[in-house]
């Protein structure tokens, strides 16, 4: 349990807020607001700075690999496709929440994250959505799935 004064605390209560601000502007318009994620990168690296100031580097390090990583396929698959698969803003997104959960935590959040965007789009193509016509608002998921 947290306590009232506590680092995770004072940092939840910068987290939430923005997490709920991105999903909600997200499932409304598939975009994520850009200060959100400002507002996630600087509350992600005070948290790491403050909670465990040694794996902050990593943490920095591995949220750079990610955006990275993310850019590039999205980038490419585009270029392919000519379809985005992937918009900048949950690249970015996921960019800052590595900041927050780090190295170690990157890969379980990341399956919270798909596997509730998977659950998401079955319930949509049972409800009458053709998959070709199925676009998932991937911000909110992230959001989720980082927190948990």
């Amino acid at each position: 349990m947290l306590e009232v004064y506590s680092i995770e605390f004072i940092f939840a209560c910068i987290f939430v807020p923005c997490a709920i601000w991105i999903a909600r502007v997200d499932l409304e318009s598939y975009l994520i607001p850009s200060l959100a994620t400002f507002l996630l990168v600087f509350s992600g690296s005070g948290f790491q700075l403050l909670d465990n100031p040694t794996k902050f580097f990593e943490a920095v390090k591995t949220a750079a690999i990610m955006l990275a990583l993310l850019w590039l396929s999205t980038e490419l698959a585009w270029r392919k496709t000519g379809k985005e698969y992937l918009g900048l803003g949950d690249v970015y997104l996921t960019s800052a929440l590595t900041l927050w959960v780090g190295p170690l935590g990157l890969p379980s959040a990341m399956l919270f994250s798909s596997s509730s965007a998977l659950i998401y789009a079955i319930y949509k193509m049972r409800t009458g959505v053709r998959p070709t016509n199925l676009r998932i608002p991937f911000g909110p998921f992230l959001c989720f799935g980082f927190f948990v």
